[in-house]
């Protein structure tokens, strides 16, 4: 399986396409905390803000609600695909390129309103954050 993050520093991730934000400088210049956004399947989400070496957790909620869910899910993928077509016109990328992106992230809208519209189970990733940060889910 393969995913596409944003990340806001470098990071290696297995089997795992990361964009870097292209605004990351001045995020990780104002935030020295670190975040956590996952979302699953258009169906359930975490968000969290840990301090600095990710040690201690400031602030996390997880819901279910699906439809904030999909509406952050729809805002990941904005900035990723934001980020994408940023790097690959500031690199002077050609055109065959540029299209590549926009048909990925076209793809990527595609699947997230489908599994918005089936509604699919939380991934083992998802309760594998959740558990470690140690948060109960809400459902509003």
């Amino acid at each position: 399986m393969s995913s596409s993050p944003n990340a806001y520093e470098a990071v290696t991730i297995p089997r795992v396409e990361v964009s870097l934000s292209f605004g990351a400088k001045q995020v990780r210049a104002r935030w020295k905390e670190q975040w956590i956004n996952l979302v699953a399947d258009s169906k359930e989400y975490v968000v969290a803000l840990l301090d600095g070496d990710g040690g201690a957790v400031r602030h996390a909620t997880w819901s279910n609600n699906a439809f904030l869910a999909h509406v952050f899910l729809s805002g990941l993928a904005a900035e990723i695909f934001a980020s994408e077509l940023h790097d690959a016109i500031a690199r002077n990328a050609p055109a065959a390129e540029l299209k590549r992106i926009a048909a990925r992230h076209r793809r990527i809208a595609q699947t997230a309103a489908c599994l918005y519209a089936r509604q699919g189970t939380l991934s083992k990733l998802l309760v594998g954050v959740v558990e470690l940060i140690g948060i109960e889910p809400t459902t509003s």
